[in-house]
């Protein structure tokens, strides 16, 4: 379903991502784990085609998104469905309203045929019976969930997650996880989930990568992960300090910033 080649993006002449190399087949739930700033989201924006890469190439669905015109993108991107970080509601549309908004941005169905396809979207993550309910009336669990069925309303075979339980209370991010799960399984959807919870992604995941210093670090399933003796994968998951990710960022030294700073005063 989605596919990169030796992808290189960078920001200027600032490296982001370095020579990546997976495939993403159809069902599959991968997690994408990593340190902030490690270019997990940008994945995302690649695949979406928000940015393109400077070499290498992206297939989604067996189309080379560097070859498409803008109006072949866009037909493309109805395949996508995204759930945002803290959800991205709209805060003056209503439940229905927000799930049905790419309904009617995208089809010309029939208003009572758009009610029962958002009747049944909120049925799927259990929240039919607050339809009419405004975004703010939500808890962050619920929203979320509002936010998941808008991004599976026109069914979609691919379903792209940024940060999917930044915020939310362990009973809240348990239910959103296992919903994901089940979608995927479901609707044979391909999901792709950025995140830093790491047990929650073990749980949910068929397959990780991880990411780091702008290149996969590591690629396999939950439990290649828990056994893996590679010092960075052992340090993002076990949580420590100590390890190839360091403390402080790259660049001058505390005491050579310092004496320069005498000497210039």
């Amino acid at each position: 379903m989605i596919s990169f080649e030796a992808v290189e993006f960078g920001y200027g002449s600032r490296p982001i991502l370095q020579d990546l190399q997976f495939s993403v087949p159809k069902g599959e739930l991968l997690a994408i784990m990593g340190g902030s700033g490690s270019g997990k989201t940008t994945i995302l924006r690649l695949i979406g085609g928000l940015v393109r890469q400077q070499r290498g190439s992206i297939r989604v669905k067996a189309q080379a998104l560097e070859s498409l015109n803008s109006e072949a993108l866009r037909a493309l991107r109805r395949n996508m469905g995204m759930l945002f970080q803290a959800g991205a509601l709209f805060t003056d549309l209503s439940v229905f309203e927000n799930v049905a908004f790419p309904l009617r941005e995208h089809t010309a169905l029939p208003e009572r045929m758009i009610r029962d396809l958002v009747l049944m979207k909120l049925h799927a993550v259990g929240l039919h019976a607050v339809a009419e309910r405004m975004p703010a009336e939500l808890s962050g669990g619920m929203a979320r969930r509002v936010a998941l069925a808008r991004a599976i309303a026109l069914d979609p075979p691919i379903l792209m997650c940024d940060e999917p339980f930044a915020g939310l209370d362990p009973i809240s991010l348990g239910t959103v996880a296992n919903l994901l799960r089940r979608l995927t399984k479901a609707l044979e959807l391909t999901t792709l989930l950025v995140t830093h919870d790491v047990e929650e992604s073990m749980a949910i995941a068929d397959r990780i990568i991880v990411v780091g210093q702008g290149r996969i670090m590591a690629i396999g399933s939950p439990q290649a992960m828990r056994e893996s003796k590679d010092p960075f994968v052992r340090q993002f998951i076990d949580g420590t300090e100590q390890g190839p990710i360091a403390f402080h960022a790259h660049g001058p030294s505390l005491d050579s910033l310092l004496e320069l700073g005498h000497r210039d005063g």
